[in-house]
């Protein structure tokens, strides 16, 4: 039986940091991973901003504040290798099929070959998202959808 320790959600926007904020209370290691954007020098501002957020909200998402630092944040360009060491992967970048084929072309280079991945998608078939991933990869992917 899997148990899961540390999970990586790859996207910090509403969904991708409330389930980050998730994990955080089932007592998770998460890392919260984005893109890197463009002229900023803070690479990792996209994910510590949705991090910062969660302590904002009302009602907290997180069942005790001290539970933030169980979330990691980091970006997609300098912290992708720590997907080697997380027991699921979870994608809730923004609902575009394309982008979600390309972020899960890099996931697989990265995967341990053993970690559930998992797609957060509402409207975008799974099997378009993995239709070219190798039969490991797909025979570990399932579609997840959280919810707010």
């Amino acid at each position: 039986m899997l148990e899961i320790k540390k999970v990586a959600v790859l996207g910090a926007g509403v969904m991708g940091r409330a389930i980050a904020a998730h994990f955080a209370n089932a007592g998770c290691i998460t890392y919260l991973l984005d893109r890197v954007p463009k002229n900023e020098l803070n690479r990792n501002i996209l994910a510590e901003n949705a991090k910062e957020s969660l302590l904002r909200e009302k009602p907290l998402p997180l069942f005790s504040s001290s539970l933030a630092s169980s979330i990691r944040t980091g970006n997609f360009e300098d912290d992708f290798h720590l997907l080697a060491e997380v027991d699921w992967i979870i994608e809730a970048v923004v609902e575009d099929e394309p982008i979600k084929r390309q972020l899960l072309t890099e996931v697989e280079k990265t995967w341990n070959g053993k970690s559930i991945i998992s797609s957060n998608t509402s409207g975008i078939s799974v099997n378009k998202i993995i239709y070219d991933r190798t039969t490991s990869f797909q025979q570990h992917f399932l579609g997840t959808h959280f919810f707010n």
